[in-house]
């Protein structure tokens, strides 16, 4: 077979952007495959296939199989498809019937086909059309697969180029219309010429995000020091990952409960926890994990609220493992799980109350070897049932905000800031009846001892820093002094205000709705404040190696500036595209030749998520003026559109126009010149 050698072409302009959508991929398929086909050097097997095309070769050895030239001998294709087909018998005792899959296999097995392919092509059809197509389905990022044909036109011609896949659209060198632009998008391009004048046009789906990191390099000791910015709106509040253990209206001064401060005593013996080990189950949907049998119980969780309404999950349990899938506070008042809940899963307790009496079970794993049904106490319900005024409604801490997810911020790096709306146009302060205006991070509770105006210290929660030796939960949090901050505020001492008096200084601005909505779209959409986060955190190893907490960074879209110094691709570092990592090859002669230790890092990065999609329309044109200029016109339209069939209050979609006009002229000037050199 001749080796898959595919032709070089002329080197394009701008960079090669790296993202492709599946399904232009799936549609491009079966034509492709059809040509392969067509092509000499098919090969077929039990479990590959693949098709592959070398360059045109000399006129005197064209072999009598080849594609007849200027047709399609210099398109270069390789297909390798993957399949494997297995099965297996499992049973499990005991067995749960009500999941009928695995309780009576049987003779035959399961077998379940997992087909794979990847393709790869590169070069022209009769020399107009290119052709660059690099997937692979068992990438782990979408990131790194490529789709492009291109049009190139004649010398001469209206139509110069025609871009349809991975689209660079070409903007003029200023950074007002270049930020809110990703280079990455997939759709339509097209450039035209017509005498001196050059026009572009795009349409296209936007496919990337712009993410800029800062980091100060450290010594081989301390490692290396990321500053990172942040917004939290106050309806992001961690969801399913604190929990109170008892009602928490049974905890002396409700609600205004400061988790960090809370201790044994705060609640009444017959519902705190006692000394015997506290034991928390989840219940977990996949079949699979629920019927094995170390470690589950198929239990009834149960709990009843104040007015009688009981909730109950029944379904297989999975015991949790203090200090390594839960965090427990020192009061045994409430704990902070590993792995927040998915809203199908559920949470109960069983322990034994200093007084003495249990709640739930205790050792459940008992009544169930005896071939009953044991009951448990339910913290937390699935879906529907954990809804404002169900019973386990107030099981969930709602005052506790994710900063980063690392435990290694420096407390003291850290400050916070809140206003209404964003910062740049809302407010960030109060005004009382005197005239006296409070900051909004003191109304809250966050800055009730010197330094002032700065978030205290004793308000930032970092379970590893506080149990190194196995915490059973990571990150940095910020902790309100009160269950629902933005609405109950707790008082503050330190200016003589009440809770009643900074409820009523709060007045209309109070969020009710991301506490009490019963559409969960609204409680999450309903976003009034804004909490503006800077901080620095200390990454491990030394100042080579650099994670800059990205995945599927789009190639060649990345810029490195040490100071003021711009790092150059391949002398001065490498980037792994897919993991985010930068290696710098000399950072002590990079530092010694640098006024400044600061990296600042900026790239484009694939969306993995994006809830609205980006559609860019835009057009271009460039007029030279003689032969000393030329002045450049652009016009960017963006729009985001929904995917949800309505819109949300506080999510609707947005749109952008962008307009600019810029001239470049040059032309020497003997007489300044004489003029400096005599200077």
């Amino acid at each position: 077979m001749v080796p898959f050698k595919p032709k070089s072409y002329p080197e394009r302009t701008g960079p090669v952007p790296g993202i492709s959508l599946h399904e232009q991929v799936m549609r491009l398929t079966p034509a492709l495959l059809c040509l392969c086909l067509l092509l000499p050097g098919f090969r077929g097997g039990a479990g590959e296939v693949r098709a592959q095309v070398a360059d045109r070769p000399a006129a005197d050895t064209v072999a009598a199989d080849t594609v007849p030239a200027g047709v399609l001998s210099d398109l270069a294709v390789r297909l390798t498809t993957r399949g494997e087909f297995g099965g297996d018998w499992s049973q499990f005792r005991p067995c749960d019937a009500s999941f009928q899959v695995t309780c009576a296999p049987g003779l035959v097995p399961r077998v379940e086909p997992d087909v794979q392919f990847s393709l790869e092509s590169l070069g022209s059809v009769a020399e107009r059309l290119q052709v660059d197509v690099d997937y692979d389905q068992t990438r782990e990022f979408g990131a790194a697969n490529r789709f492009e044909l291109r049009y190139d036109g004649r010398e001469g011609e209206l139509l110069q180029r025609m871009e349809l896949g991975d689209v660079t659209f070409a903007l003029p060198e200023s950074r007002f219309l270049t930020r809110g632009v990703p280079a990455g998008n997939f759709g339509f391009l097209a450039e035209a010429a017509t005498g001196p004048v050059s026009f572009q046009a795009v349409v296209a789906r936007q496919q990337g995000d712009r993410q800029t990191r800062e980091f100060r390099l450290g010594q081989e000791d301390r490692g290396v020091i990321r500053e990172d910015t942040t917004v939290v709106d106050d309806a992001d509040h961690v969801r399913g990952q604190f929990f109170f253990l008892v009602d928490p209206r049974e905890v002396a001064g409700h609600p205004h409960l400061d988790l960090l401060g809370l201790v044994p005593g705060a609640a009444p013996p017959q519902v705190a926890p006692g000394p015997a080990p506290i034991q928390v189950w989840r219940m977990e949907r996949d079949p699979l994990r629920q019927q094995q049998v170390d470690g589950y119980v198929q239990a009834d969780a149960v709990l009843e609220g104040s007015g009688g309404e009981e909730v109950r999950e029944a379904g297989w349990w999975r015991y949790l493992r203090p200090g390594q899938d839960y965090y427990l506070h020192p009061s045994g008042l409430w704990i902070g799980l590993r792995s927040p809940l998915r809203p199908d899963e559920a949470l109960a307790v069983t322990y034994v109350t200093e007084a003495g009496s249990e709640v739930g079970d205790y050792n459940p794993e008992r009544i169930q070897n005896e071939g009953g049904i044991p009951t448990l106490s339910l913290v937390r319900a699935t879906r529907g049932r954990h809804q404002p005024g169900r019973p386990t409604w107030e099981r969930e801490a709602r005052s506790i905000y994710r900063l980063s997810g690392s435990g290694q911020v420096d407390p003291g790096s850290v400050e916070v800031g809140i206003s209404l709306g964003e910062e740049s146009g809302g407010r960030t302060f109060l005004t009382r009846a005197s005239g006296e205006r409070i900051s909004l991070l003191k109304v809250f509770g966050l800055d009730e001892s010197a330094p002032f105006e700065r978030v205290d210290r004793a308000v930032l929660f970092q379970p590893e820093r506080e149990r190194p030796d196995g915490a059973g939960l990571a990150g940095t949090f910020l902790v309100f002094p009160t269950l629902r901050p933005f609405l109950e505020p707790a008082p503050v001492p330190s200016e003589g205000l009440s809770a009643g008096d900074v409820r009523e200084l709060l007045g209309r601005d109070a969020n009710r709705r991301i506490y009490e909505a019963e559409d969960p779209f609204e409680r999450e959409g309903s976003a009034l404040y804004q909490l503006n986060v800077s901080l620095q955190v200390e990454g491990p190893g030394g100042a080579s190696r650099i994670s800059l907490g990205g995945f599927g960074i789009r190639e060649g879209s990345e810029r490195l500036y040490l100071g003021d110094r711009r790092l150059r691709p391949g002398l001065d570092y490498l980037l792994d595209t897919e993991s985010g990592t930068v290696t710098l090859l000399q950072p002590e002669t990079l530092l010694a030749r640098s006024t400044s230790d600061r990296l600042r890092v900026s790239w484009e990065q694939t969306g993995l998520f994006r809830p609205r999609p980006t559609t860019v329309v835009g057009g271009s044109a460039s007029v030279p003026v003689g032969e000393a200029g030329r002045v450049d016109l652009l016009g960017v339209y963006q729009v985001e559109s929904d995917i949800r069939t309505r819109p949300t209050f506080g999510a609707a979609p947005r749109a952008g126009a962008m307009a600019g006009l810029r001239a470049e002229w040059d032309r020497d000037l003997p007489q300044v010149t004489t003029y400096l050199e005599r200077v």
